[in-house]
């Protein structure tokens, strides 16, 4: 549902994780692009997009929102559709790095053990990655390093760590307890710490940090 049209207690924010491999494609649109009817007042729905999709597929080998968006357009009755219409097509690649210094880079570490007292800082991971961006190279990766850091860095502290059950967050309410009881086991915590460490190898292919 759009932000603001539900209650707080109403509004699902329960989510998905969908793993890509190279090449494969998701497809996201909004309810607009489904519900417009031909002549025969039919919508197209679902299965019907489903079929589009299929035959843009197999016909050019991977799918394009233009083509779509024109066979929606062709099925409707009307040339104007009667709700707004979203289409989003996102295709998987590979990150790449790439190296533009002709001259070989020097290797480094950083290797770091955060301890309970570090863990209770929010800036921790900030601060974590700051000293690894003198690593040479590092700035070309620095915010995809800081999304995979965050999320080995959360994984080990709620579930390593604190023991929390990711079960909680689909309960009622359930989002707001389970960071409740993050913050108050994080407050509690008096053993346990997090090893990071952070090495660059450049002149090496593929880059490694």
């Amino acid at each position: 549902m759009a932000l603001g049209v539900l209650e707080d207690h109403e509004l699902n924010t329960d989510y998905d994780i969908v793993q890509l491999g190279q090449g494969e494609q998701l497809i996201i649109y909004s309810d607009g692009l489904i519900e417009n009817v031909d002549e025969d007042d039919e919508m197209l729905m679902e299965d019907g997009l489903i079929e589009l999709v299929k035959n843009d597929s197999s016909e050019h080998g991977s799918v394009s929102a233009k083509r779509i968006y024109s066979k929606v357009q062709e099925h409707a009755a009307a040339p104007l559709f009667d709700d707004d219409v979203t289409l989003v097509i996102f295709t998987s690649r590979p990150i790449e790095t790439r190296n533009k210094q002709t001259t070989s880079g020097l290797p480094s570490v950083h290797e770091v053990t955060l301890e309970p007292d570090h863990l209770r800082q929010a800036d921790v991971l900030q601060r974590v990655l700051q000293l690894a961006s003198s690593c040479e190279g590092v700035q070309r990766v620095r915010s995809i390093m800081y999304t995979v850091l965050s999320e080995l860095f959360n994984n080990a502290l709620e579930h390593g760590i604190l023991h929390l059950d990711s079960k909680l967050k689909s309960e009622a309410d359930g989002f707001q307890l389970y960071y409740e009881n993050r913050e108050t086991s994080l407050q509690a915590l008096k053993a346990g710490h997090i090893k990071i460490r952070i090495e660059s190898q450049l002149g090496k292919k593929p880059y490694n940090y």
